[in-house]
Parts: structure tokens; C-alpha cells; sequence
């Protein structure tokens, strides 16, 4: 089986969800022993990153890429051929055929991909007829999908992050933890008023910003630099919000997948696909925080247990493989 998976955003230049995503998932089929190759948009300085991957990357480039990128993405596929296509999401493969690239063509969603306003939803519905499964990363974005496409083939494959071989020390005096783009929705201002209610520290990544004495920016890292900090953490938080007509919902939460990943349990708010990621985490209510139940659960050692165990039975590299496999 020939895997090819198409992203415009990737490392080492992106290092958010989807960018992580595609990049795990290829670790993930080619530690398993799949043919894998990437395809993904060409940024400065990624030549040392790509030769250093375990499987090919190829690169792609062209004028507003933003207005055109189907358009780029089409040209770069033109003369490759593969077994399945998986996109990374559906608005790089509207110019693509199945039947001239590859037998068979998947799509993911993650988030602003389809939760935000203005999708053009001729061109989404123009994807049907060609899209063999569709692969949403929550039940939260197959519900907007749905409504949008009516019925499809839907499958919600497990997350392909690697799992920390034990969960990590447990101590109370911990920082928390927020992952984030500088947006609106992101439940910043959220985050940093309720460390203040806790009196506790708080780390951001994602952005930078001015040190106080107890929040600190740490800039944007890297995913091995990011995981480590996530280990010298007490909690990882992810307050996020919609606007006022429900748009830009987070698609899952995967700094909540991390942390558990890391036996580091999760905050969330009741928004998207948070409360799918929280696993034996919280889901608060960010305007009215109940912050001695907070504190309960940062000071109780088994939580993080409990989190590192609910992520090994439900998601992980193998578990996301042996998914994909069962669809082929």
C-alpha cells in the first residue's frame, strides 16, 4: 500500500494541530512498515528537516498561494501516483481527480478548515462525488460536516501521538500550561485570569509576550521542546471559545492529547471537540470556575495516572495505523 499524504502546513516552519498531525500519521505508517511520502508546502529553511525525516518529503510552491494553492497542489501531484491520497484538508484537493493521481482520495478536517465563516460551500459539496472517507478528527467537526454534506462516509480515526513510556513525575508546585496562537479564541485572557485565581504560574507557548512574575512566554518551541515542557507541567489548559455565532469552535484539543500522553491531566472549556480530549481532565466553565475542584485535581497524584492511561486505550500511533488499515 502507497500512502501520500498532502498538507500545506508542516514542520519545522508550522507546529500546530494540523502540521503535527500529518507528520505523526507519516511517522506512524512508516514505522509500521507502509509506503509513505509527504507532500507539503515549501517554507524557508526546510531543507535539514526534510532530509533528516524517515520518509520522502515534496516540497510544493507557487505564486498567492493562498488564492491558488489547489491549483499548485494539482500540478505538484500531476505526474505521482499512489493507492490513497489523504488530504489534510478538502480545500487543497478540489482540483484533483482521483482517477488521474490515485485510486482512491481521503480527507481530514481538523477545525478552521470547516468551523469557520465563509466556507464556500459549492466547492465543499463539489468534493463528494470524489471522497471515499472523510476523516474528521472529533465527533464535534463530523457533526458540522455532516450537516454540511449530508451523509458520507465518516470515520473518527484515533489521534497518532506518541505516547510517553510512563507517565511523568507528579508534583504539586507545577506551572500551568497554555498552547496557543495569539487569536480571540483561544481563551488567552481566560487562561491567564484563571492562574491568577489559582496563584499559580503559568507558562504560554505559542506566542510571546512580556514575562510577569508569574506568567512566562516561552516563544514558539519545537514538537520535542514542546513535550518536554508539557512533562514539567502540573496542568495543560485550553479555554477556547466561539464567537458570538458559534464559529471558529476547536476542532478537538490536541495540547490535551499531549498531556495525557504525558500522564499531565487537561482544563478544558465546554467548546467543540474539547470535551472529546479531556479524557479524566476537567471541563470547566471558564466564566465561573469552581477552583477548589481545580485545586483538587492539581494536587491529586492519580489524575495524571489516569490521563496516561485513558490516551494509551484510546489513541496513539498504532491504534490511528491499525484504523487506517481497517478502511483499506
Amino acid at each position: 500500500m502507497r500512502w501520500t499524504l498532502v498538507t500545506e502546513d508542516f514542520p519545522p516552519n508550522f507546529i500546530g494541530g494540523i502540521a503535527t498531525w500529518v507528520y505523526e500519521l507519516a511517522s506512524a505508517l512508516h514505522e509500521q512498515g507502509e509506503s509513505v511520502c509527504v507532500f507539503a508546502r515549501k517554507t524557508k529553511n526546510c531543507h535539514t528537516f526534510d532530509a533528516q525525516a524517515p520518509f520522502p518529503i515534496y516540497r510544493m510552491y507557487g505564486r498567492s498561494w493562498a488564492k491558488y494553492k489547489s491549483l499548485w497542489v494539482k500540478l505538484a501531484l500531476l505526474r505521482h501516483k499512489t493507492e490513497i491520497l489523504l488530504f489534510a484538508n478538502w480545500e487543497l484537493a478540489t482540483k484533483i481527480t482521483p482517477s488521474t493521481n490515485g485510486n482512491r482520495m481521503w480527507v481530514a478536517a481538523h477545525g478552521s478548515d470547516i468551523t469557520r465563516p465563509g466556507i464556500h460551500l459549492p466547492s465543499l459539496k463539489s468534493m463528494v462525488p470524489k471522497v471515499e472517507y472523510w476523516l474528521p478528527v472529533s465527533q464535534y467537526l463530523k457533526g458540522i460536516l455532516h450537516r454540511y454534506i449530508g451523509q458520507q462516509s465518516y470515520v473518527v480515526i484515533p489521534m497518532p501521538i506518541p505516547i510517553a513510556p510512563s507517565p511523568t513525575v507528579f508534583r504539586a508546585d507545577k506551572p500551568l500550561l497554555l498552547i496557543a496562537r495569539k487569536t480571540p479564541f483561544k481563551g488567552i485572557d481566560a487562561s491567564l485570569s484563571l492562574a491568577q485565581q489559582l496563584k499559580r504560574p503559568l507558562w504560554i507557548i505559542g506566542h510571546n509576550g512580556s514575562d510577569t512574575g508569574w506568567v512566562r512566554y516561552l516563544g514558539t518551541l519545537s514538537l520535542r521542546d514542546t513535550r518536554k515542557t508539557i512533562s514539567q507541567s502540573a496542568a495543560v489548559l485550553l479555554l477556547s471559545q466561539t464567537d458570538s455565532k458559534g464559529f471558529f469552535g476547536e476542532g478537538l484539543g490536541l495540547s490535551l492529547l499531549e498531556a495525557a500522553a504525558e500522564g499531565v491531566i487537561g482544563i478544558g472549556s465546554q467548546t467543540g471537540g474539547i470535551p472529546e480530549a479531556i479524557g479524566p481532565g476537567l471541563v470547566i466553565d471558564p466564566s465561573k470556575p469552581n477552583l477548589d475542584e481545580i485545586e483538587s485535581a492539581l494536587c491529586d497524584p492519580t489524575r495524571g495516572v489516569a490521563a496516561w492511561k485513558w490516551i494509551q486505550k484510546n489513541h496513539g500511533k498504532e491504534r490511528a495505523v491499525s484504523a487506517l488499515r481497517k478502511l483499506r
